[in-house]
């Protein structure tokens, strides 16, 4: 469903670098291990449109990050997940 990650970088590290740098490096990685992959998605990026990064050390709470999903796949005109249940 969703990858998290907890991650130290420099207060000078821009956001969109970071995730430029990370979906270029885990997308080769995944498509050297799974050559199909590769085939079967021609853009090179493994990774769906769209990112959240919010500050702290902590993963953040399971709900903040479903609500985040949900909005996404509307916009992009996708069926959200179902709520989580309690």
């Amino acid at each position: 469903e969703y990858l998290q990650w907890v991650v130290n970088v420099q207060p000078s590290t821009s956001p969109g670098y970071l995730m430029r740098i990370m979906r270029q490096q885990t997308s080769e990685k995944i498509f050297a291990d799974f050559p199909r992959m590769k085939r079967e998605n021609p853009s090179g990026d493994f990774w769906a449109p769209g990112y959240l990064i919010m500050g702290g050390s902590q993963p953040h709470p399971p709900q903040l990050v479903r609500d985040y999903i949900r909005q996404t796949r509307t916009r992009q005109g996708q069926e959200p997940p179902p709520p989580l249940k309690n």
